[in-house]
């Protein structure tokens, strides 16, 4: 009798494939006195020891990291070096500088964001031993907005019910919410047919590439080699570098142009010209992923091309490592040379920065820089401009501009959110979530005086954020016996008054 018992409680709670282990135990919560849901939704620390807690329900590190994990998606882009520190984060002690390993911080990572998204198909469809369904790592790869299976668009709750943390008991499976009902994502719902195509193109790509034995000659050097050879086919890299013309030309008359555009490819061109030319790959293996559609166009050409090169991709497999290893006495022989020959060069392109800047007087000083030649960047830089008596453009322009987007950001989101319902507190971490620049808020919210204003005026206080979820209480079906205030009546209360119908309406 004993027996059957533990193996229907091996039966009911064991891990499903394609389950997203970080998100495994809250499904489990019905069945265990402990909360055991780690801390973070990607790549959580310390997984060494809830996996061996688990045991055979999980099974061994190696099947769990395979089929329940998103390392073998982001492993793709990295060398061994960047493999074996991601592993060790996932696996032991957290580490620092993790986000900017995987491609997910800095100015080129504001459109990937964790969310906890899922597909109400699939929610019918994929059922756990429990009866329950259960939360896909495909739908939580940070950027995608399709599910391949169904090319429907990714659905999610309201904020609230999406912070597993804060809220453990509304997110035990996807699909269940606060009341506030499934919507799909913002980004997917107002696209063309040609750009819905691109993007389930990329959701296809990335749930096939989260199978270790999907291409696995497809790392960061059969990236870099697929790259480097489409675009030397296209005219897009030439003997003497990139043909920037040609490139921008192309990728803006692409059908995938919008993706591109998304997923901020162009983005510095020193960094874009390396991955064109096959000397880098994105760190984000999404971004390797659309550059590949675009250059490709389709991910079945892509996969075509992976399979007849493999081949030759193993021959040069061992000189691309070689090459990489040898990167830093590169780099640093080009330093050095530079250095030496810094006033002559600097005399030849500052000629070229005046004619720019006298052509394009508005521009950035980073604008300007990305309309002369790649090399200009080694010699001249805002300092030595300006200690040299040059025209160079103040920073007052770019965050005049940052400041009206920040603002403008902060009332907008206070605005939906207080029109939704929003059950948390507006704090300002929640105002500025979402804006491309809100992880750098506080190296440089001292510049943007209307953002901080917006700020002061939209941020709730205690006893403001009490008077709205009482306003929200009484205007809501579901509480029968909660007085009918106004919002005038509301106001005139004290804290005291507003505490208890509030405390009223919850119990309700």
């Amino acid at each position: 009798m004993q027996s059957n018992e533990v193996f229907a409680s091996m039966v009911m709670t064991s891990i499903a494939d394609g389950e997203h282990l970080p998100l495994y135990p809250a499904r489990l919560r019905s069945f265990a006195c402990v909360d055991l849901t780690p801390s973070g939704l990607l790549f959580p620390s310390g997984m060494r020891s809830l996996i061996d807690q688990f045991g055979d329900l999980v099974g061994p590190l190696d099947k769990v990291f395979a089929r329940n994990m998103l390392l073998p998606l982001f492993k793709r882009a990295l060398d061994p070096e960047g493999q074996a520190f991601l592993e060790g984060h996932c696996l032991d002690a957290p580490k620092m500088g993790l986000p900017a390993v995987v491609g997910l911080n800095g100015p080129r990572s504001g459109w990937a964001r964790a969310t906890a998204a899922c597909c109400p198909m699939c929610i019918q469809d994929d059922i756990a031993p429990c009866g329950n369904p259960f939360w896909k790592r495909d739908h939580l790869v940070p950027g995608l907005l399709f599910c391949s299976r169904h090319q429907l668009p990714l659905h999610v709750p309201c904020e609230m019910c999406a912070d597993f943390r804060k809220h453990p008991n509304l997110t035990t499976h996807p699909g269940r919410h606060c009341g506030c009902g499934l919507r799909p994502l913002s980004q997917a719902t107002a696209l063309s047919d040609a750009d819905m195509a691109s993007e389930t193109e990329m959701a296809k790509a990335a749930s096939n590439l989260l199978q270790p034995n999907y291409l696995p000659q497809l790392n960061h050097i059969g990236f870099a080699t697929l790259v480097a050879k489409s675009a030397s086919e296209l005219g897009l890299v030439e003997e003497k570098g990139v043909n920037w013309r040609r490139t921008e030309e192309y990728l803006k008359d692409t059908p995938h142009s919008r993706l591109i555009s998304r997923t901020s490819i162009l983005l510095g061109r020193v960094q874009v010209g390396a991955v064109l030319r096959g000397k880098a790959v994105f760190r984000n293996p999404l971004q390797g992923v659309a550059l590949l559609i675009a250059l490709y166009g389709t991910w079945d050409a892509v996969e075509a091309e992976c399979l007849t090169a493999a081949s030759e991709e193993r021959q040069t497999a061992p000189a691309k490592e070689k090459e990489n290893v040898s990167l830093r006495s590169t780099a640093a022989r080009n330093r050095k040379w530079a250095a030496k020959n810094h006033d002559r060069w600097f005399a030849h392109y500052v000629e070229a920065y005046r004619e720019v800047r006298r052509m394009h007087p508005d521009d950035t000083f980073s604008q300007l820089m990305r309309r002369l030649p790649r090399c200009a960047g080694y010699f001249l830089s805002r300092a030595n401009m300006v200690a040299a008596g040059e025209d160079v453009p103040t920073r007052f322009a770019y965050d005049k501009a940052l400041d009206r987007s920040f603002s403008g950001h902060i009332r907008a989101t206070a605005k939906r959110l207080s029109d939704e319902g929003y059950r948390g507190r507006l704090t300002q971490r929640a105002l500025t979530r979402g804006h491309r620049m809100d992880l750098a808020w506080y190296q440089i919210r001292d510049r943007l005086p209307l953002a901080k204003l917006a700020l002061a005026e939209c941020e709730e206080s205690e006893p403001a954020y009490r008077r709205r979820r009482l306003m929200t209480l009484c205007n809501s079906a579901t509480v029968l016996k909660m007085p009918q205030f106004t919002k005038g009546q509301i106001n005139e209360m004290d804290d005291v008054a507003v505490r208890k119908f509030l405390k009223h309406g919850v119990a309700q």
